[in-house]
């Protein structure tokens, strides 16, 4: 059922991960972390294949996992294959298969890069390679220093003292690891649980071990206790279900390690108050099952010191059950000698006990050997010679740096001796055009003066005949006007001949054209000094040039529509009625019979934006970058044969360039023309002044 459970938790873990919101390439610990603590429990329960397959399908499910995705799966698979299942090759590999996975990436991930290198030294010390696993060690440490990272280095010194402790050697592991306790204090992250917490306790708890195993219990207790009291003060920043789990068991491994320190101590009730506790912790499947046989095998020893015998063989059949389901090299040795133990007791010099008694000796002989292998074992010379290494390669690089050091300065030398004489060379040579190089550059500065007063000519030339023209121009305007009226006059009257009545409309034309050009020679090269700004009603403005020019659009059957907003600013109201009335004029000449006409207008971040909108012929690419030019070719007729002068939108750029503003348009052929004019503001409110000079 519990597997059932563990699976279920797993698979939806799994179709979590399925879902589109996550981002590609990044990391997601929120979907691993929970089901590596499934897939540990599974294996701690021996369904090594289960827990496999699960580990396997989340992260198949994972699309684009990233790299911290990656190194957790290799990092979960080299924990069970080196803590759990004891099989060091297979932990060597996947220890690889980390360093691969960080090695193009270490300053985003120094922590996993780190690790994975104590993971490799870990797992080469499985197999024996001593002088490998110390090099994996050593280069570990040199990174985490070289980081300056005292939390980190505590991982290293506290596998120094684990070596320590597998070769008996105590006290030297005691000091080693009351080391990596006070490394730890550098460890301040809380949101970091196996770094803040689980690493420290466990520390604290091996120190005690230590003293135990040295047959110091007074000091032991001390430390078991303090342990505790370590898992005290910082329990309560953790709240997540997994971390409260955790702290539970490692409060029964404290408790079972209390028990034995009790029974050595003959104090059988605290001994068995502490032993049971750890038992009822630990005995779990997704819990620590082997810390709970090692305390089985304790409370086993105290029922026998108690002569509690029935109780102590029903413990250790259960214990036997236990071992051969997962197995324990250490607990199998202590059951072996429990039992033994427990058939001298019961049954004395019987065949049993002998039995028993070689069977224990047996599995002693063998760990006894392999202990005398490690024992030999010695790291501080390892690490000295290491260092000595690192030390010759410092020095043969810093040989090396100073040699490229020398040539290249050898090299700047040669090319400061060949540069040297290059410029003196040229030196003599620039003499010599020195004085050329002074004749040209006075000649060239008497010519930009004269290009200067001649510059100043022409503008002052231009001014003139501006002026003249525009003298010119509003003198003609009158009587070019008196024609025009007394053409429309006489059309009125009726009563002509047709070819009387062709005449009268060709000069009827030809005045209102020639009015249109010598309105719009008045307004050439506006300036923005010759504005007279007043404030002015844009709305009524737009308004009155519909208005005008709606006579000449229902002339072609066209319809003006107009869309405004409220808008009042600083303006010259004549020139912009020019420009208004010269966009609506041409959108009219320019569209066909029946079409419609939008002019809209509307406020935008403080500024007017106009829009003149038609449905006409559009202007082709071939023309559009010279429609603003004064006197531009690129003038054509209207749709009923509208003659054009090329002057009324070059006029139009100039006077809202004046204001500060932009004009520019969007066509397309055949399907029409969109003129824009935005002018700044700022926008005034409107009052009942406005809207009258308006």
């Amino acid at each position: 059922m519990r597997i059932g459970l563990i699976l279920s938790i797993a698979c939806l873990v799994v179709l979590d991960a399925c879902t589109p919101a996550r981002e590609h390439g990044q990391d997601h610990p929120g979907y691993v972390v929970p089901v590596e603590r499934a897939v540990d429990s599974l294996v701690t329960i021996g369904q090594m294949s289960r827990g496999k397959a699960v580990l396997d399908s989340v992260y198949r499910a994972l699309e684009n996992p990233g790299t911290g995705d990656r190194y957790e799966l290799l990092a979960r698979l080299n924990y069970i294959y080196g803590a759990i299942l004891h099989d060091n090759t297979m932990a060597s590999l996947y220890a690889d298969s980390m360093m691969l996975v960080i090695k193009e990436d270490v300053d985003a991930y120094p922590e996993q890069w780190a690790h994975s290198l104590f993971s490799k030294g870990d797992a080469l010390l499985g197999l024996k390679n001593y002088g490998e696993a110390f090099e994996f060690y050593y280069q570990g440490r040199r990174f985490v220093q070289q980081r300056a990272d005292s939390c980190g280095m505590s991982q290293f010194t506290n596998r120094l003292a684990g070596l320590r402790y597998k070769q008996g050697r105590y006290r030297d592991a005691v000091g080693y690891y009351k080391e990596a306790v006070l490394e730890h204090g550098y460890c301040t992250d809380r949101t970091d649980f196996y770094k803040y917490f689980a690493e420290g306790q466990g520390q604290v708890n091996s120190v005690g071990i230590c003293y135990e195993r040295m047959n110091v219990m007074d000091t032991a207790l001390y430390y078991y206790n303090l342990a505790l009291n370590f898992i005290k003060e910082r329990e309560p920043f953790f709240t997540d279900p997994r971390h409260r789990d955790f702290i539970e068991q490692a409060k029964g491994v404290i408790y079972g390690n209390l028990g034995g320190v009790y029974l050595h101590l003959k104090d059988y009730g605290n001994a068995e108050s502490y032993l049971k506790e750890g038992i009822r912790l630990n005995d779990r499947p997704d819990h620590p099952i082997r810390d709970a046989q090692l305390t089985k095998e304790k409370l086993a020893s105290l029922f026998i010191e108690t002569e509690r015998y029935r109780e102590a063989d029903e413990l250790l059949r259960d214990l036997r059950r236990s071992l051969d389901t997962i197995p324990n090299r250490e607990a199998e040795l202590r059951w072996r000698k429990r039992r033994w133990i427990y058939y001298d007791r019961t049954a004395p010099n019987g065949p049993l006990a002998y039995a028993a008694l070689l069977n224990y000796l047996q599995l002693k002989d063998s760990v006894d050997a392999a202990q005398r292998e490690l024992f030999r074992v010695d790291f501080v010379p390892e690490f000295r010679l290491l260092d000595q290494e690192y030390q010759v390669a410092l020095l043969s690089k810093e040989d090396e740096q100073k040699t490229m050091f020398l040539w290249v300065a050898i090299v700047i030398l040669s090319m400061s001796i060949v540069i040297g004489l290059l410029v003196w060379y040229d030196l003599r040579r620039s003499r010599k055009h020195v004085a050329k190089l002074t004749r040209l550059n006075r000649t060239i500065r008497e010519q930009n003066i004269q290009l200067h007063r001649t510059l100043e000519a022409l503008e002052q030339s231009q001014e003139d005949n501006t002026r003249m023209m525009k003298i010119v121009a509003h003198d003609l305007r009158s009587p070019v006007g008196g024609i025009d009226m007394i053409a429309a006059t006489l059309l009125h009257e009726g009563g002509h001949t047709d070819d009387h009545r062709g005449m009268l409309q060709l000069i009827r034309t030809t005045s209102t054209a020639t009015l249109e050009l010598i309105g719009q020679l008045l307004h050439v090269h506006g300036k923005k000094e010759n504005l007279k700004l007043d404030p002015v009603n844009l709305h009524m403005l737009l308004q009155y040039c519909v208005d005008v020019a709606r006579f000449r659009a229902n002339d072609k059957g066209q319809q003006l529509i107009l869309e405004t907003v409220p808008v009042v600013m600083m303006l010259d109201r004549e020139r912009i009625w020019r420009v208004l009335s010269n966009l609506i004029g041409n959108a009219i000449k320019f569209s066909p019979d029946g079409s419609a006409i939008t002019i809209r207008m509307m406020s935008e971040s403080g500024a007017a934006l106009i829009e003149v909108e038609d449905n006409g012929i559009g202007i082709p690419d071939s023309i559009k970058d010279r429609i603003f030019d004064m006197f531009t070719d690129a003038k054509r007729p209207g749709t009923s044969g509208e003659e054009s002068f090329g002057l009324g939108l070059a006029i139009s750029k100039q006077i809202v360039e004046a204001h500060g503003g932009r004009l520019w348009f969007e066509s397309s052929v055949d399907r029409g023309t969109v003129f824009r004019v935005q002018l700044p503001g700022p926008i005034m409110e409107i009052s009942s002044t406005a809207e009258h000079d308006a």
